[in-house]
């Protein structure tokens, strides 16, 4: 993760949405975590012209379309009334659009999609940015529900709910490289920063390598019974980690392969 001292890491992603060399002339469409996605980083989209589509926190306060205005009233309202996310459906039902369906993993379930139209603030001042909310739940599990939050408000809420729930599939990638201890970089120029996704990228090949044994190295077999495979690369990373631990944290003496395997490197 990268810091900066007397910059928060939101307004930091925002500074480098400016700099994101994408085509102008196709739409790109962000996919974002809640930790992500923030005010600064919209407002960097929305000038390039493209779109995010991230998770809102459940305690974030979203505003609805302001009613008419009142003759009394000099100037027409921007915001109307405005809620947390996770009081869409008991306080404002009417604005709310639902739809169900069934969806396999592992085993069909239903899963309740409803969606509203929304104003933010903050964004750009003296206007709001018209977005759209979704909000996912699957009745009969105890699972939080999904607030997600999309800016073009022409995107079929289903296909944003697959859009996002695609983006899991990275996160296997970042526990391969973050649990054997790569996670965390301490660079003081920028192109310590511009090698260290190098980096990790070569380190997640190797791992790759090993899982495939186009690199046979020896290493010490775990031996798991509630996980049977050796040649994956989850069980490749977790030889490594027990293999580099120190030898004061183990009982048992280095045995002969890991005497071997310490020879060859």
């Amino acid at each position: 993760m990268l810091k900066v001292k007397g910059h928060s890491i939101l307004a930091l992603v925002g500074a480098l949405a400016q700099h994101w060399r994408l085509l102008p002339t196709v739409r790109h469409v962000c996919v974002l975590d809640n930790g992500i996605l923030s005010r600064s980083l919209l407002r960097a989209l929305d000038i390039q012209g493209h779109v995010a589509l991230g998770r809102l926190r459940c305690n974030q306060r979203v505003s609805f379309a302001p009613r008419r205005r009142s003759p009394r009233q000099r100037r027409p309202p921007v915001f109307g009334p405005s809620c947390r996310v996770d009081q869409f459906l008991t306080l404002f039902p009417q604005c709310v659009r639902r739809q169900t369906l069934l969806r396999g993993c592992g085993r069909m379930r239903v899963v309740t999609v409803c969606d509203a139209e929304i104003l933010l603030r903050g964004v750009w001042p003296h206007r709001a940015l018209p977005a759209r909310v979704v909000i996912v739940t699957v009745p009969g599990l105890p699972l939080a529900c999904w607030y997600l939050l999309w800016t073009p408000l022409t995107l079929d809420p289903v296909e944003a709910m697959h859009t996002y729930a695609g983006r899991f599939q990275i996160e296997v990638n970042f526990d391969e490289v973050i649990e054997p201890g790569l996670g965390h970089y301490q660079g003081r120029s920028g192109q310590d920063v511009r090698r260290w996704p190098l980096f990790l990228r070569v380190a997640r090949l190797l791992l790759k390598f090993l899982a495939t044994r186009v690199l046979p190295v020896p290493l010490p077999a775990l031996n798991w019974s509630w996980y049977p495979r050796e040649n994956t690369v989850g069980q490749m990373r977790c030889c490594l980690i027990e293999f580099c631990r120190p030898r004061i944290s183990r009982d048992e003496p280095c045995s002969i392969s890991e005497q071997g395997w310490a020879k060859a490197a």
